[in-house]
């Protein structure tokens, strides 16, 4: 009996003990296993998903909201670049506009002023012309020292007044006009103690205070603040070559009346 219960409970039970114990151990370990393996990946696969989802969705969303600013940003800079040059343009061509009108006006003079201008040249071209004339006429050492005295000062003014002329764009006359050139025939047509005696009365006495008249005018009435200071400038040049010319014109005529008293014996 005892023989028996020891074969029952002897190795055989044991092994079949066993085994029931390890493959009980095995099913209840597979079963562990398999339910912690899907569980988890079942949802960390959804984790993933949803986190993938939302990754995506921040992505789309974040570059969709960079392109729209960046558009903003273009579209923004490019009308306000736009805006500003076309008013530095707009101004720049206003300005030059306006400087040209300016320097148009500036030029410009009266009818007025450049028929004074002409009249000044042509003052000046005559009292040189009859110079010349003088120095090739008169036997005269004084008459010859003011002839080519006015040779020398109406060059210097006839050079200023051409200066001026140039730059106000004034077209003058190239040689005297037909007055003074009459009047050079006629002192052409003298020569001797009378030619000195007309060359001081008509160059030098009367032109002269034709010229005073023409400058106080000039300076008076002129609109050129440049064409007013020319004018002012020649005036005590003009008197002077006047008061010397009448100086010597008497000297001349005293000359003149001395040789005729003594001719005739008075």
């Amino acid at each position: 009996m005892a023989n028996q219960m020891f074969k029952r409970t002897g190795p055989g039970s044991a092994m079949g003990f066993s085994m029931g114990g390890v493959i009980a151990a095995l099913l209840i370990s597979a079963g562990s296993v398999h339910p912690q393996t899907t569980t988890p990946s079942t949802a960390e696969s959804g984790s993933a998903m949803q986190s993938g989802t939302q990754s995506s969705g921040t992505q789309s969303s974040g570059t969709q909201s960079s392109g729209t600013q960046s558009s903003g940003t273009q579209s923004s800079g490019t009308q306000s670049s736009g805006t500003p040059s076309s008013g530095t343009q707009s101004s720049g061509k206003s300005g030059a506009s306006s400087g040209t009108a300016s320097a148009t006006a500036g030029k410009s003079l009266s009818t007025s002023d450049r028929n004074m201008m002409q009249q000044l040249a042509n003052a000046n071209m005559s009292e040189i012309a009859l110079g010349k004339l003088a120095l090739t006429k008169t036997t005269d050492k004084n008459v010859h020292d003011y002839a080519q005295h006015m040779i020398d000062d109406h060059g210097k003014a006839l050079e200023q007044v051409q200066a001026l002329a140039q730059e106000k764009g004034v077209q003058l006359p190239t040689a005297p006009d037909a007055k003074h050139q009459a009047l050079g025939k006629k002192l052409n047509a003298l020569s001797g103690h009378e030619f000195d005696r007309q060359y001081l009365q008509q160059a030098g006495m009367y032109e002269h205070q034709q010229v005073h008249s023409l400058l106080e005018r000039i300076h008076t009435h002129a609109q050129s603040p440049e064409l007013k200071t020319l004018a002012a400038n020649m005036l005590p040049t003009v008197n002077q070559h006047a008061q010397l010319a009448q100086h010597m014109h008497h000297s001349k005529v005293g000359q003149t009346s001395s040789r005729h008293q003594t001719s005739t014996g008075q």
